[in-house]
């Protein structure tokens, strides 16, 4: 990338115009900058006359290969940043471009001491048509069965498989089950048809044990992943608070959580029609579908991977703030989150797994010197 290039996306980015693919172009040039022979232990001069040497050179002949941005362990050192910053002005950067993207470049010993909140992993209730509920997670084999008796669905290896040619597929059965994940959770459910549904935490769908002649209709509610069996015959219908989204055999995701300003509906694979009071929108793969007070808009250019990082066991935040982040955390950390003083209007990225304790992750966002947390218990207060 030349001077000009990233000089122009800089100020795309910090003015909040540029687009999802700009944005990741710049976050792979950064994370691409190979810091690790700058010498810490010289003075701020030599620093930051290593660190313009290194950048004019990488701007120069960039030879960075296209990658995911990822979190990297690397010793934290503030000076460092800050003669980094010093430098990125003079040669006509603002200097809180580097400060956003240097998140999740360390990490925050204090902090990851004094909190280990962690995520519970593969559990979820099933609660069947006669009010009976059943725990799952992934070490117990189960059978379910419907109000006659008879064997309709096993969980069993970290998923629930609704039978092909038992019971659930005679056509004699109307009943609904309902599975639902808790905060910190996240399950992955086989239907009737054979349709596979991934679940994200604080979410829920129903559906019935055996679909009828004419259609697929399931409900939900919070966040699911889809991949639908193809059958022309029968549309299968996803039915969230403020939409229907239509499809007869596709890939993708439904973000319908009640806390979200937006419901989006992104897809992966095939085709989807999605249906709101009087809008209708047909989407193509890489497009999103964003439901608002103001109406249906269509994102040609969505981050397909940060919409379905969740399900592959990542956090991926592209040029997000502060307060869409927190929402993640809480309910994926199962925390209460508060906020003390002015709210950070500053734009994050990076990503890391989700397997992680929340400790890490608040103290990787507490690197970057733009917000500040404090615990009280399961109470994570956001300070800047």
């Amino acid at each position: 990338m030349d001077q000009d290039r990233f000089k122009i996306l800089t100020k795309k980015y910090l003015e909040g115009n540029a687009t999802h693919q700009e944005i990741k172009t710049l976050y792979q040039w950064f994370d691409s900058f190979d810091d690790s022979t700058i010498h810490i232990d010289n003075d701020e001069k030599e620093v930051e006359d290593d660190l313009r040497s290194k950048i004019y050179l990488t701007l120069a002949f960039d030879k960075a290969q296209p990658k995911v941005v990822a979190l990297k362990k690397k010793p934290s050192n503030t000076w460092r940043y800050a003669a980094a910053a010093i430098l990125l002005l003079a040669i006509g950067i603002v200097a809180t471009l580097f400060v956003r993207l240097t998140l999740f470049k360390g990490d925050n010993t204090e902090l990851v001491k004094a909190v280990k909140f962690k995520p519970v992993g593969n559990k979820a209730t099933l609660t069947l048509s006669n009010g009976k509920v059943i725990e799952l997670d992934g070490a117990q084999a189960k059978q379910v069965r419907d109000s006659q008796g008879r064997l309709v669905a096993v969980n069993i290896n970290k998923e629930l498989s609704y039978r092909a040619g038992s019971a659930a597929q005679t056509g004699q059965v109307s009943e609904t089950n309902t599975l639902t994940t808790p905060r910190g959770g996240q399950y992955k459910i086989v239907l009737p048809d054979g349709t596979a549904v991934w679940l994200n935490a604080a979410s829920s769908i129903t559906y019935p044990i055996a679909f009828d002649a004419k259609e697929r209709r399931v409900q939900i509610n919070g966040e699911a992943y889809f991949e639908v069996t193809k059958d022309p015959s029968k549309p299968f219908r996803v039915v969230s608070t403020k939409q229907v989204v239509e499809v007869l055999g596709t890939h993708f995701d439904v973000n319908a959580y009640s806390d979200e300003p937006t419901t989006n509906t992104t897809l992966i694979e095939g085709k989807v029609k999605v249906t709101a009071a009087q809008n209708q929108a047909l989407l193509i793969p890489g497009d999103q579908a964003q439901l608002s007070a103001s109406g249906l808009v269509i994102d040609k250019s969505a981050d397909t991977e940060e919409a379905t990082a969740w399900k592959n066991g990542y956090f991926v935040f592209n040029h997000e703030h502060i307060e869409s982040i927190m929402r993640k955390i809480s309910r994926w950390y199962d925390v209460e989150v508060a906020y003390e003083g002015p709210i950070s209007k500053d734009w994050f990225g990076g990503s890391i797994s989700r397997e992680k304790n929340a400790a890490e992750l608040l103290g990787k966002l507490e690197l970057t010197g733009q917000i500040h947390f404090k615990i009280e218990g399961r109470r994570v207060i956001v300070m800047q």
